[in-house]
């Protein structure tokens, strides 16, 4: 599986305390990415200027920085090794109520990975949540769905055209995939990352709502909605982004 991050002690990727595990690759480029090292399912190089200090040992190809300036953006890993790490802080999930979240860029990228460790969990008896796009072909949606005990399902917004301009892809897939989930009663929670002047309206929570009635069968509540606050630390990581 190839990550860019792995943190621990999370406490916004889904219930309780939890290891969060970043995958590589999306295919969505939204213009306000958190994660813009994320995007790309290759390695690359991020370059911190101001930690630098000019001692020229980048021009040595086996040579380490000193200075913590230079380093390379992803890294291949076993199921076993991501596992021991999880598995660290189990009492900590088991206080809290919490355990591991897949992230990314988008994990269903690396959907046949991400179903071994989601089996491994659940032997294991650790809570999972798969944080995604859901831009993804049904049977890929399904079997994740099917091994994971949340969905953390992004929304960004209703409207095809404006999801296109600032995604770099149309939301028919996204939203069907939703409704799927839903009339199936998988358990998801929605979170929308509030982006000014397109989608932090009134009118479009309003929409929002109508659309989740739509998707959700008589008698079963509507998921969750997580409406998350913008914050800008992607442009700075974009930033130290400089080779692909």
């Amino acid at each position: 599986m190839r990550v860019f991050d792995m943190r621990r002690f999370s406490l916004n990727d889904g219930p309780g305390i939890r290891v969060t595990i970043f995958l590589k690759g999306c295919p969505l480029s939204c213009d306000w990415c958190h994660n813009p090292e994320g995007i790309s399912h290759s390695f690359h190089i991020m370059y911190n200027k101001e930690r630098c200090i000019d001692c020229k040992m980048c021009k040595e190809s086996s040579a380490e920085c000193p200075a913590g300036a230079l380093w390379v953006c992803g890294r291949d890993v076993t199921t076993s090794h991501i596992m021991e790490f999880i598995e660290r802080d189990v009492d900590v999930f088991d206080n809290s109520g919490g355990g591991v979240t897949f992230s990314g860029g988008e994990p269903l990228q690396q959907h046949k990975e991400l179903v071994e460790i989601l089996e491994l969990c659940r032997a294991r008896e650790i809570h999972t949540a798969v944080d995604t796009s859901l831009y993804a072909p049904r049977e890929v949606v399904e079997r994740v769905a099917s091994k994971t005990h949340l969905i953390l399902a992004d929304i960004k917004h209703l409207d095809s055209e404006m999801h296109k301009k600032r995604t770099g892809v149309d939301n028919a897939l996204i939203l069907s995939n939703i409704k799927f989930l839903i009339s199936h009663n998988y358990p998801i929670r929605i979170r929308v990352p509030l982006i000014e002047g397109f989608n932090d309206s009134n009118q479009f929570k309003l929409q929002l709502d109508h659309f989740l009635s739509s998707c959700t069968p008589n008698g079963i509540s509507i998921p969750q909605i997580d409406y998350l606050p913008y914050h800008n630390t992607g442009k700075g990581k974009l930033s130290l982004i400089k080779f692909y």
